[in-house]
């Protein structure tokens, strides 16, 4: 799992995140939309994380979000 784009926060506060939905079974969703407060509450408002699906290998469960 990787976030491309990132250039706000350190590589550590992202992992923190990230590391929460690896091997889960949890909703794409609500990962995106954490990250998404993450960024809103340091004022980016308008910051948006989306999915990449061509980076993505959904098969063994490897995904790819993009800032």
């Amino acid at each position: 799992m990787d976030l491309e784009g990132n250039t706000i926060f350190e590589d550590f506060q992202i992992n923190t995140i990230l590391r929460k939905y690896i091997g889960k079974n949890k909703n794409i969703y609500a990962l995106i939309n954490e990250l998404e407060n993450k960024y809103i509450e340091r004022g980016y408002v308008t910051t948006k994380v989306g999915l990449n699906t061509e980076k993505s290998d959904f098969e063994n469960g490897n995904i790819s979000l993009f800032v």
